[in-house]
């Protein structure tokens, strides 16, 4: 039997940055086992190349982007994790409304220029964008993103679709009337005051980091193509049991897994899987040619579309003598909360729209990745009225981690972080020591 102080079950982000956390606080060293299902760690972190073609050349999967001194990049941080990259704000960003397009107002001097805004849009405009980087984030619970933003649009609808434009940019969340105020608001300060940065390597970057932390770490013990259930839990101890018959004994247990997973481990009806509310989207990956002139980024006015050329601000390419002839491109559909269409229509939806935003894309694609479906976020603070996540208490010394959980009116990876924090100062500060 294998004997440990801790085992985290899920080595995705949350796990990996979980494992690191840990052993950063302790006092002293912990024994800590990771265990992967998968062959490789990572999870939807992974950058992965998207034909065996272009091999040097990672591509996220889906747009990503590290949001400057947010939860994560302060963990990060914390940890001594290089992030390398560029913010994209110094690239034009054009909206398109029907045949026209106008670039969207980044900074004053793109708003006071901006020819397709009238000066009450643009007094307004520049208001709420104020407003939003320094007045304070916190809301009634009730309240939602979608009467935030009808507030500060003062009746401009122009100005209320930038603004649902940049809500969805940052959120990935197309469905604003329920998206809770406070989370909102605090995504758009952090947007508008510090930024993003698209990461050169992709997010693997990060992922190899917080991997080769761990792999010089005597006392953290990597599992991959491992699947473990719960033999026997008591109050100071579980005993897990692997598909390889090997039997884990750990004191404390962390699930950092996708919350339908972590129902399969926990005892039968602890979570209530119905009151999460995840938010969605539809993705193609692209490695593209060159073409002159072809737009940055592009987003949709009241659509909810966007296409973006994560080259220009990121190196994707890891053999260092390459000097890569072909764009990294994401183009995404942000599905609303009650979405009912078809996973085939919704990459349809996003193929035509490119066929307007750039219409000589398919006979400059290298190589594409379609994702009909993919979870951004398996829990969205909103306002709906939902029933309680956990239906009777966790049984002792089992953790949760992930952006369904403990997240602080945070999303995205920032949520992950949030909660890692969170779990790692629970087990460290009082749970290691009542063990």
């Amino acid at each position: 039997m294998h004997t440990t102080d801790i085992t985290i079950i899920g080595a995705g982000l949350a796990g990996l940055l979980t494992a690191n956390l840990l052993q950063h606080m302790a006092h002293s060293p912990l024994s800590i086992t990771l265990i992967e299902a998968n062959t490789s760690p990572g999870g939807l972190a992974q950058s992965h190349p998207i034909d065996s073609a272009y091999p040097h050349t990672r591509t996220n999967m889906g747009p990503h982007a590290l949001y400057l001194n947010g939860p994560l990049h302060r963990l990060l941080r914390t940890l001594r994790i290089p992030t390398h990259g560029k913010k994209p704000t110094q690239y034009p960003t054009l909206i398109k409304e029907d045949h026209a397009s106008f670039t969207l107002p980044t900074s004053l001097r793109t708003l006071l220029h901006n020819n397709h805004l009238t000066h009450h849009d643009k007094l307004t405009l520049s208001r709420a964008l104020i407003h939003l980087s320094t007045q304070s984030h916190h809301h009634p619970d009730s309240r939602s993103a979608e009467d935030l933003l009808t507030s500060l649009a003062r009746q401009s609808k122009r100005v209320l679709n930038i603004l649902n434009i940049l809500l969805r940019t940052t959120t990935y969340c197309a469905s604003p009337h329920i998206l809770q105020a406070t989370t909102a608001h605090l995504q758009l300060k952090r947007s508008i005051r510090y930024g993003v940065l698209y990461l050169d390597g992709g997010w693997q970057s990060l992922i190899d980091a917080l991997l080769a932390r761990i792999n010089k770490n005597p006392n953290i013990s990597l599992k991959t193509k491992t699947k473990a259930t719960i033999l026997e839990s008591t109050p100071t101890h579980h005993i897990l049991t692997t598909q390889h018959q090997e039997r884990i004994h750990t004191t404390h247990l962390i699930l950092a897994i996708p919350p339908h997973k972590a129902a399969k481990i926990l005892p039968p009806n602890t979570l209530n899987l119905d009151a999460l509310t995840p938010t969605k989207s539809a993705c193609i990956d692209l490695l593209l040619k060159p073409r002159p002139h072809r737009p940055t980024s592009v987003y949709g006015l009241s659509s909810p579309f966007y296409m973006s050329n994560h080259s220009v601000a990121a190196h994707f390419h890891t053999h260092p003598t390459i000097n890569t002839p072909h764009h990294v491109v994401h183009a995404a559909k942000y599905l609303p909360h009650d979405d009912s269409s078809s996973p085939t229509q919704h990459l349809q939806d996003l193929q035509q729209w490119l066929d307007f935003i750039t219409p000589h894309w398919q006979e400059d694609t290298l190589a594409m990745r379609k994702l009909p479906t993919i979870t951004v976020m398996h829990h969205t603070p909103n306002i709906l009225p939902s029933p309680q996540l956990l239906r009777t208490p966790l049984p002792p010394h089992i953790h949760l981690v992930g952006d369904w959980y403990h997240n602080h009116n945070n999303i995205l990876a920032d949520a992950v972080a949030s909660s890692t924090q969170h779990t790692c100062h629970t087990i460290l500060t009082h749970d290691l020591h009542h063990a």
